[in-house]
C-alpha cells in the first residue's frame, strides 16, 4: 500500500504532466497551422501525435508510480491539462505564434 504523502506526490507529479502534455498539444496545433498538411498529413500528424502522447505517458508512469493506472493517476493528468487549457493555453499560444513563424522562416 502507497502511503498517503506519497500518493499527494504522485498526484502533482502526474499533474505536472497534465500541463506538460497539453503544453506539446499547443506546440502541435500551431505547427498544423502553419504546416497546413492535407487529409492524409492530418491522419498521419494525428496519429504520431497519439502514439508519442501514449509513450511519453507510459514512460513517465513507469517513473513515477511503476505504471500503475489509477482513478486519481488519470485524474491528475486531466486537472493539469484542464488548468492549462483554461488558464494558460490562450497567453502561451500567443508566444508560440511568432517562434513558429521564425521557424517556418528558417526552414
Amino acid at each position: 500500500m502507497i502511503p498517503i504523502m506519497e500518493q499527494w506526490q504522485i498526484f502533482l507529479a502526474l499533474s505536472g504532466l497534465g500541463l506538460i502534455l497539453a503544453f506539446i498539444f499547443d506546440c502541435y496545433r500551431v505547427g498544423r497551422y502553419f504546416w497546413r498538411p492535407g487529409a492524409a498529413g492530418n491522419y498521419a500528424g494525428d496519429f504520431l501525435f497519439w502514439v508519442i502522447f501514449t509513450g511519453i505517458t507510459f514512460f513517465f508512469l513507469l517513473l513515477i508510480n511503476w505504471g500503475e493506472v489509477r482513478a486519481y493517476v488519470l485524474l491528475a493528468i486531466c486537472i493539469g491539462a484542464g488548468f492549462y487549457l483554461l488558464f494558460l493555453s490562450r497567453s502561451i499560444r500567443r508566444g508560440l505564434y511568432p517562434v513558429g513563424y521564425g521557424l517556418g522562416k528558417i526552414f
